[in-house]
């Protein structure tokens, strides 16, 4: 039997970027994977200036060094 979808929040640990969006999947380990088959890009975070940075569509990703995870909404 399997468990029901869950809404998991994807969450970047970069400065200033937080929370960056939303993944349905049944597990933790899923909802991962799902986050990165969603968020992911290639490459490093550019460095914008601080005023330019903040909840930007260029910060909204999890880019190659970035450390995320997933949490139950």
């Amino acid at each position: 039997m399997s468990l029901p979808p869950r809404e998991w929040w994807v969450f970047v640990h970069a400065p200033d970027v937080g929370y960056i969006g939303t993944v349905k999947e049944s597990t933790e380990e899923l909802a991962r994977l799902a986050a990165l088959s969603k968020y992911s890009k290639k490459g490093g975070r550019p460095r914008l200036s601080k005023r330019l940075q903040m909840r930007r569509p260029e910060t909204m990703h999890i880019y190659e060094d970035d450390d995320f995870d997933v949490r139950l909404e």
